[in-house]
């Protein structure tokens, strides 16, 4: 009988939570881009409350044919729909160009014209009445990070702040070199060997992409191959975090600490801040450096999440 009664207390406990709970609301949108795409996104909003609007986060997706839906669905739930949504803030995806619903070609796209999309999303979201304007983040993951460094330069009146997560603070070739180095040096080449195949098997992706770009990643790289970051990272005055996983085999952080105080001349500005997580991958996933790819069962730092989640809550008090 006891244990009857505490299995309808336990059941009470839950109704009650989930009626006090904020509904959680989905809006599918577009927006036309200046090359005259229409890009196809979701607005996720807890419910309006009266005449209270809402900050909003735009998430950036990675390279290559990444799909927010698809590719980041995990990760987007995991390290930002179960956080912030309960705290009151938005989150924003769209596609880009040709991915999902979204029309156009994201391997014709330069860096500035993500950048301008971006731009073109946080103007669709400065029309909408529950949006909150002064309180717009972006928050880019990988390829997206520099995405997020470009906009924060750019567009720093229209943005609160921005994250770049495991987003390279060095060239577009110095990143291809580091992904091709970890898989040189995770088949047992010894590391200063590793970094001479992976530069010579970089300079002939280059020159395969100038010449004859003959699939989607190589169209792309074509039109981005010249790109480094320094001048948009030197132009950012809002606050800005830099996160860095310590096992990225595609984004070193050493390489991005050297090059973040090069760039500041070892003075690294107070808007930017810079963290490095320990022990974990590309996508803040606790796993070793050299490791089973197909694993199943990593989870999220939650080191990460901590940084994360208190960063972007002081930024939009």
């Amino acid at each position: 009988m006891i244990k009857k009664v505490g299995i309808l207390v336990a059941l009470v406990i839950v109704m009650i939570q989930i009626c006090h709970s904020s509904p959680i609301v989905h809006k599918s949108f577009t927006f036309i881009n200046k090359h005259g795409d229409t890009l196809y996104g979701n607005l996720i909003t807890p419910s309006e409350n009266g005449s209270a609007k809402i900050p909003v986060i735009i998430f950036l997706v990675g390279s290559a044919r990444s799909a927010y839906d698809k590719n980041y669905q995990g990760f987007l739930k995991e390290n930002f729909e179960r956080f912030f949504l309960a705290n009151g803030i938005g989150l924003c995806y769209f596609n880009k160009p040709g991915i999902g619903l979204s029309k156009g070609k994201w391997y014709t796209q330069s860096f500035q014209d993500r950048t301008d999309d971006t731009k073109s999303c946080i103007d669709f979201l400065k029309g909408l009445p529950s949006i909150d304007t002064n309180k717009i983040g972006v928050v880019g993951h990988s390829q997206g990070g520099w995405i997020a460094q470009m906009v924060a330069a750019q567009f720093y009146k229209d943005i609160k702040f921005g994250i770049s997560l495991s987003g390279p603070s060095y060239s577009v070739k110095k990143q291809l070199i580091t992904d091709f180095a970890s898989s040189f040096t995770c088949k047992g080449i010894e590391k200063s060997k590793a970094l001479l195949k992976a530069k010579r098997k970089t300079n002939s992706v280059f020159a395969l992409a100038s010449i004859l770009p003959i699939n989607e990643n190589l169209k792309q790289l074509r039109r981005i191959r010249k790109y480094d970051p320094d001048s948009s990272i030197k132009n950012i005055s809002i606050p800005f975090l830099f996160l860095f996983g310590e096992n990225d085999k595609l984004v070193y952080y050493d390489w991005c600490l050297e090059s973040l105080n090069t760039i500041f001349n070892q003075n690294i500005p107070a808007n930017i801040q810079v963290k490095v997580i320990k022990g974990v991958n590309h996508s803040f996933e606790v796993e070793p450096f050299c490791s089973d790819t197909k694993r199943k069962d990593l989870k999220y730092s939650k080191e990460f999440q901590d940084i994360l989640v208190k960063f972007v809550e002081n930024n939009v008090k």
